[in-house]
């Protein structure tokens, strides 16, 4: 049924009804295959097609959801028109709800209905319910999904998801698997190159997917380091005499390094790529979150981090000073720059300029946009009414307006073509 709904030709759907309903299987002996033996309908692990097949079985589950939220049977966290009621990546499924006994037991006769239509069913046994402030109806919640209640944090495709700050604690798997990777190659007798090639292709590896997450504490990074350090000068994570120090180490080969990425500079450009998304990518779901969460009264440069905000949004939050001194903006309808607080003059806001002192002459708001000075497409300036707006104005007029094209964020090094190497090369230096 799913596969007709989504259009797919009826005699590609038999193919796909034959590959599963007609194979046999055999099982080896002694290097030999001893008979055969048929098997019931269902999606096999291990078959090619199951991936895809599940995919589209999915969908199903994520169709019933999306419409259970909009007949208001399900209430689900939103700020504003932006929602998110699940995600799915392969066979994990992580659901979002509120504090209502109405949709968990909504939530639960959905799972149970797409169990009966699919022969998807949910394992209780590995699934957990997660509650992210403190409730009083917990115990219910799990009673009625069928499932235990688990603490977080809790891993998840390889990242711990926390409710608290990012410390040391949480990173521990980090340093663990380091540690065990090198005890594996304490007896190889490998060269200082070897070492070096570990250390670039492997266990720089390991903290290299935890930094496009977090802005990882300090001490976790000087950890790190020097299990890099010591491993390089003597082939094990014990102590050891450095000749060089490591900062040295990690810079390009033309700068006099071994052309290594210190991981914390690392980190921070994995930062500013996150900061950087948000802005450029307004259509992604993350990024309307982040709107709508974070930034609806304020500008993205001059919101505060709250206690309550999340670890990786404070981590994102500290890279705007990496990324707003190398960013500028092409002016077109100037709908989407705001006047004051994004750098779009020369590469600065006028904020970094005068302070608040244009804004407060004017009486304007701080939500006010570049496209207040415009009209028909050229600059169109009240008349200055301050030694701050008679230095300004000039620098503004001075700026082309790109008609016929859209507001664009711009990266000012490597031909206008943002990665997070080229941020990674602004921030070491």
């Amino acid at each position: 049924m799913m596969l007709h709904n989504m259009g797919f030709p009826q005699h590609w759907v038999k193919w796909i009804q034959c590959c599963l309903e007609t194979p046999k299987f055999s099982i080896l002996f002694n290097g030999s295959p001893i008979g055969f033996f048929g098997s019931k309908n269902g999606i096999r692990q291990g078959d090619p097609l199951s991936p895809y097949l599940f995919t589209i079985a999915m969908e199903g589950l994520s169709c019933m959801l999306e419409e259970a939220v909009s007949n208001g049977k399900i209430k689900v966290p939103h700020y504003g028109s932006v929602y998110i009621s699940h995600i799915t990546f392969a066979d994990d499924l992580i659901i979002f709800l509120r504090d209502d006994p109405v949709s968990v037991s909504n939530l639960a006769d959905i799972l149970n209905e797409f169990g009966k239509v699919s022969g998807l069913k949910l394992n209780h046994a590995k699934s957990k319910v997660y509650v992210g402030a403190c409730i009083d109806n917990k115990d219910h919640i799990a009673q009625t999904l069928g499932v235990a209640e688990g603490n977080l944090p809790v891993p998840y495709l390889g990242l711990p998801l926390i409710s608290t700050g990012i410390n040391k604690a949480p990173c521990q798997p980090i340093i663990q698997k380091i540690k065990n990777k090198i005890s594996s190659w304490k007896n190889r007798l490998l060269s200082k190159a070897g070492r070096l090639e570990l250390i670039r292709s492997v266990l720089t590896s390991y903290s290299i997917y935890w930094s496009h997450a977090f802005l990882l504490p300090a001490g976790h990074l000087h950890d790190i380091d020097k299990l890099l350090m010591n491993f390089f000068w003597n082939g094990t994570d014990g102590k050891a005499m450095h000749m060089v120090n490591w900062d040295s180490i990690c810079k390009p080969k033309d700068e006099g390094g071994l052309n290594l990425r210190h991981i914390r500079d690392w980190n921070k450009a994995c930062m500013v790529k996150q900061l950087w998304d948000i802005l450029q990518n307004k259509s992604s779901l993350w990024s309307q979150w982040v709107f709508a969460r974070y930034l609806t009264k304020e500008s993205i440069w001059e919101v505060s981090a709250k206690t309550s905000h999340s670890a990786a949004w404070k981590g994102i939050l500290k890279a705007r000073r990496w990324l707003r001194n190398n960013i500028s903006y092409v002016i077109s309808s100037g709908t989407n720059i705001n006047m004051w607080y994004d750098p779009w003059v020369n590469g600065k806001s006028i904020f970094q300029i005068f302070g608040d002192r244009v804004r407060q002459d004017l009486g304007a708001p701080k939500d006010w946009k570049v496209s207040e000075f415009i009209n028909n497409g050229t600059w169109c300036l009240p008349n200055p009414t301050s030694p701050d707006m008679l230095l300004l104005w000039p620098t503004i007029r001075a700026i082309t307006i790109k008609n016929n094209s859209s507001d664009m964020l711009i990266w000012l090094h490597d031909n206008g073509k943002f990665s997070a190497t080229s941020a990674w090369n602004q921030i070491r230096r």
